[in-house]
């Protein structure tokens, strides 16, 4: 019986991750963030197994209903809920989780940005030369290295923030629980 509400429970998690990616198409990209809550909260009720059944579902799907590009965008925001549940499993501490699940979307961004520069028009180095123009810089390593470390702060806040909604909804699930 539990295993069949694990995977009930898991292909609910692989259509809310398909529902939020339509909805975030719809809404600008706003909700972004939110594409690995669904996985992280299944891999907090199931097995890292099913937890990567879900993902791997989860990316069909979404090729399926939405494209190419939206199923590269669950593979890479669903390997940060990956990461976490993986490391939450393994019971690593708070700054591990945080760590891994950080470096996991630093590869996640930077594939991204190779991967779509070219679709959604982003060049970094036409960006580091209107930032020079804009601030009057000399255009050099050291602005290089401030773009991007700012790229990589961005990233940063990105995973905390996913780890700081995932645990607040998390709280408020254990309240209605009661």
């Amino acid at each position: 019986m539990r295993k069949t509400n694990e995977l009930i429970l898991g292909a609910m998690c692989a259509a809310l991750v398909t529902i939020l990616v339509l909805l975030n198409v719809m809404f600008g990209g706003c909700l972004i963030l939110f594409i690995p809550i669904p996985l992280m909260y299944y891999g907090r009720k199931a097995s890292v197994q099913y937890t990567l059944t879900a993902y791997i579902t989860s990316v069909f799907l979404t090729f399926i209903v939405s494209g190419f590009g939206y199923a590269l965008l669950v593979l890479g925001y669903g390997a940060v809920g990956l990461t976490y549940v993986f490391l939450k499993s393994a019971k690593k501490s708070k700054l591990t989780t945080f760590m891994g699940s950080t470096i996991v979307n630093i590869i996640n961004f930077l594939v991204m940005l190779f991967t779509f520069s070219n679709i959604i028009g982003v060049d970094i180095n036409e960006d580091l030369i209107m930032i020079s123009e804009l601030f009057g810089l000399q255009r050099g390593p050291l602005l290089t290295a401030v773009f991007m470390g700012a790229y990589l702060l961005i990233t940063v806040l990105e995973t905390w923030v996913i780890i700081y909604v995932f645990e607040a909804f998390e709280v408020l699930i254990k309240r209605i629980e009661k």
